[in-house]
């Protein structure tokens, strides 16, 4: 049964930007560039460190608070989260789609309260979003579209309530990422950039509070960025640099990634790789290896094997694929840091980052797995970090 949810401005929470719909456009959120940081290219495009400012962040539920450790939600049963009161229709959404059925427009502003028990994944425009999605007319404000954070930001969800992507079964997980791609696609093609030939889109999970989880039911998040003015931070931008220049080095056919499947020994700057020392498992379609030079300790890489971009270029067979790296992977991190996370100081909550792009020249798509581990002021200051244990023994305590 679903009852329509009329949006009230004066409500503390569901009011003026919930779902991404602001009534002022002076209220929006601001997108800004550290200047720095931050330089333009030859093509017009920003490449730095930009933030998102965006106050209605900060009245999302934090159900899962590392600053609340006798927090009773901190404990909670099934059924007694934010998302299981979600599914059970007792907090009203945007609904976009359901299992594998597109149910509304993704700048719907009609938000409902809807029984999704009998759905096993779908995706919700996000209540407390970090950007613009619609601004109702104004005739007495003009908008600044150079300042304004403007995107769709998705929540994926499962109706049942798991913590961990291993617990959840294969068929449903494969499921799950169908209908992520569904949405995406959905969302894609709804979305006008002005000139851009760019579209960012960012698709991850934070699993457990230290990785950034305010509620702990399992879900994952996409962010499609739409601001008219290009621009991408220096981390995204150096893999496609990467991938670009090492094109260059050796031949215009040339991937990394690519070559990873066909068992490359060297990269272009002569690094011996250690690929069989660091293989976790694989397929016909995809690879799981500890990362040659990790973020974190233990971190994972999940590669393709065929040349694919992001998400939504998966064959149904990747897909499946995929669904059963990623609990493998996920599996292989909780058993080491079950054994050894407090030697090295590895928590069990964990980033899973999928690193995807469509632009000219394709790369090549990667998933990494990091896990959280404290890290010091040197490696905040630079793209610097200090590994406790060589990846490849992190690879053979994994396949114990």
């Amino acid at each position: 049964m679903t009852k329509k949810h009329k949006i009230k401005p004066e409500n503390g929470i569901i009011g003026n930007g919930s779902w991404g719909i602001f009534q002022k456009p002076n209220s929006t959120p601001e997108e800004r560039w550290d200047p720095f940081r931050t330089i333009i290219d030859n093509s017009e495009t920003k490449i730095g460190h930009h933030t998102y400012i965006s106050t209605l962040r900060g009245n999302r539920p934090h159900e899962n608070s590392i600053y609340q450790t006798d927090h009773p939600f901190n404990n909670q049963k099934k059924g007694e989260d934010t998302f299981c009161r979600l599914v059970k229709g007792e907090i009203p959404s945007i609904v976009l789609s359901r299992d594998l059925s597109l149910i509304k427009t993704p700048f719907s502003a009609d938000p409902a309260f809807e029984d999704l028990r009998e759905s096993k994944v779908f995706t919700t425009v996000n209540l407390f979003t970090p950007m613009t999605r619609i601004i109702l007319p104004n005739k007495n404000e003009k908008l600044n579209n150079l300042k304004i954070a403007k995107g769709i930001p998705l929540l994926h969800i499962f109706s049942e309530h798991y913590l961990s992507i291993e617990e959840v079964p294969e068929e449903e997980l494969v499921s799950y990422l169908k209908n992520i791609i569904l949405t995406v696609n959905a969302c894609k093609k709804s979305i006008t950039t002005e000139g851009s030939t760019l579209l960012p889109v960012f698709h991850f999970y934070n699993i457990g509070s230290k990785a950034g989880a305010s509620i702990p039911h399992l879900h994952s998040q996409t962010y499609l960025y739409a601001n008219g003015s290009l621009g991408q931070g220096w981390k995204h931008h150096s893999f496609l640099q990467s991938f670009k220049k090492n094109k260059q080095l050796v031949d215009n056919s040339f991937c990394l990634g690519c070559e990873y499947a066909n068992g490359i020994k060297n990269d272009p700057l002569g690094q011996e790789l250690h690929i069989e020392d660091r293989l976790i498992w694989e397929d016909n379609n995809w690879l799981i290896l500890t990362a040659y030079a990790p973020e974190r300790d233990a971190q994972l890489r999940l590669l393709p094997k065929r040349h694919v971009s992001s998400l939504w270029e998966l064959s149904p067979k990747e897909i499946h694929s995929l669904a059963r790296a990623l609990r493998i992977a996920n599996s292989a991190l909780s058993g080491f840091i079950d054994r050894l996370g407090e030697k090295y100081l590895i928590y069990p909550d964990r980033n899973i980052l999928f690193r995807q792009h469509g632009s000219t020249p394709r790369i090549h798509m990667l998933v990494d797995i990091i896990p959280v581990q404290p890290i010091g002021g040197a490696e905040i200051l630079d793209d610097y970090r200090t590994a406790h244990i060589f990846p490849e023994e992190t690879a053979r305590q994994m396949k114990l």
